[in-house]
């Protein structure tokens, strides 16, 4: 999968990848008498991580609601 996150801004656009996706699978062999297990992969579209956002010093909506809200105000 490719990245469209732009590390120097700290910002990403979501062009790649579908909008959604699904699946419907059935277990025909499945015995509820067993005890099963079912592994599940799934990818992200990659954005920036917060320390990227941190070091470019951009404010993001949630940073300015944290501060507005007072929640981790020390």
């Amino acid at each position: 999968m490719g990245s469209t996150v732009d590390v120097e801004n700290a910002t990403c656009s979501n062009s790649i990848g579908s909008v959604k996706l699904a699946a419907y699978w059935q277990d025909l062999d499945f015995d509820p008498d067993n005890n099963a297990f079912y592994y599940v992969r799934v990818i992200e579209v990659p954005k920036p991580r917060w320390t990227t956002i941190d070091a470019a010093g951009v404010v993001t909506l949630t940073v300015v609601w944290l501060c507005m809200s007072g929640i981790g105000r020390r």
